[in-house]
């Protein structure tokens, strides 16, 4: 009885002893992970239009009116509970035939205790035997100071014609971070128009009173498989090759073009880096210094930051070179309809000379050559007015004036 009682003595002296708060163990810093879902990611044939989804802690919503976007566009504002692990989404617009759904959190989900972010967190599904998978990602900028434009809508439209921006809502969309980033997900292959709207007032088209961006060229991502060959190495060190299928994501030749005012861009290496993270389908970046107070988009220098500098595109079955400054026609769709029926209407015969004075960079002579088996030439990347290129062959000689203070594309 006597050892019981001094042990037990000794313990609450050790323990007075060490009286103090508790540590707690190290910060929580990492953020909630996506457990499961109903309807899961990717799932066909959904009818039903209330989203359940399932995380490994207990969540809260941070400004989710402002940050979740559902695509297609929805006229009626979804809504969006958490509770506990559990975050409910309803869909309050009717689902849609044969139409694929994204749910876009951005960063709205956090850990309910230390606030840990779960960045671009989304999800698809389908209410169709099939599922849309494309996808166009980039970055906005504010166009006065380049800092990043956060919360803006980018949207696209499948409708080329000019007054579907201010007469139709967006058909696709999504919602840039505070980087300025963003992805549309879910898109059919196609050719669309691209636009960036400050939405005040949540009607998914563009209105006077609203700022706006756009690309001046059509996108038209695709994705083709391909085969590729890797190589494995067996157990005594000798190499087998093997095939497999991969993924080619068009399009492959995007120059993306950065305009300052001044000559020194900060940090360029983490500028390179960041857009190629956020944007793998760019294969060049430029910069381009404008130091004038004009309209003027272009100066006159440019300095490639990344890449060849340059990328190519087709027109009737030629391939030119495009630089930054080039003069060079922004929708090829249309171009070629316009080209074709301009070669048509002139029915050129053999002998006859070819003044080629349509505004540009004498594209239309090189595609008019290449069509009648006229020798390749080319119009060099040159700051120069009037160049003059001729080209010569067997039916017909054409005389192709590249005009303008900008650079004009090159054949090759």
């Amino acid at each position: 009885m006597r050892t019981v009682i001094i042990g037990a003595m000794a313990s609450v002296v050790a323990a007075c002893a060490s009286i103090g708060r508790p540590e707690g163990g190290p910060r929580d810093e990492t953020p909630p992970e996506f457990v499961r879902s109903t309807p899961a990611p990717g799932s066909t044939g959904v009818d039903r239009n209330r989203i359940d989804i399932f995380f490994n802690e207990n969540v809260k919503l941070e400004d989710i009116q402002n940050k979740l976007v559902v695509s297609p566009a929805q006229m009626q504002q979804p809504v969006a509970r958490a509770n506990g692990r559990r975050v409910t989404l309803e869909l309050r617009d009717s689902l849609r035939d044969s139409t694929t759904y994204t749910i876009d959190f951005s960063d709205a989900v956090r850990d309910l205790n230390e606030g840990n972010i779960l960045d671009g967190f989304a999800m698809d599904f389908s209410t169709g035997s099939t599922i849309d998978t494309l996808r166009i990602s980039g970055m906005v900028f504010q166009a006065e100071n380049l800092e990043p434009a956060q919360g803006m809508v980018v949207g696209v439209y499948s409708n080329l014609a000019d007054s579907a921006i201010r007469t139709l809502p967006l058909e696709r969309v999504a919602k840039t971070n505070q980087l300025g980033q963003f992805t549309i997900r879910g898109l059919k292959p196609g050719t669309y128009q691209i636009f960036a709207i400050d939405d005040r007032n949540r009607d998914w088209h563009w209105d006077r009173s609203e700022a706006v961006a756009f690309s001046s060229v059509t996108l038209s991502p695709g994705v083709v498989p391909v085969e590729v060959a890797d190589t494995l190495q067996g157990s005594e060190h000798q190499d087998s090759i093997v095939f497999r299928t991969a993924y080619h994501y068009m399009p492959d030749d995007v120059l993306l073009t950065l305009v300052t005012n001044v000559p020194e861009l900060r940090g360029p290496d983490r500028v390179v880096a960041a857009l190629r993270e956020e944007c793998p389908e760019v294969t060049s970046i430029v910069q381009n210094v404008n130091t004038r107070r004009t309209n003027a988009i272009l100066g006159k220098q440019n300095r490639t930051l990344w890449g060849t500098g340059v990328m190519h595109d087709k027109l009737l079955g030629c391939t030119f070179e495009i630089g930054p400054s080039s003069f060079y026609q922004t929708n090829p769709e249309q171009t070629e309809v316009l080209y074709q029926l301009a070669l048509d209407a002139a029915d050129l015969e053999g002998g006859m000379s070819v003044l080629d004075a349509y505004c540009g960079t004498g594209t239309i002579g090189i595609c008019a050559a290449a069509a009648n088996s006229v020798s390749e030439s080319s119009c060099s990347h040159s700051a120069s007015s009037g160049l003059m290129t001729s080209v010569s062959g067997s039916r017909y000689r054409i005389l192709s004036i590249c005009a303008g203070s900008s650079s004009p594309a090159s054949r090759r």
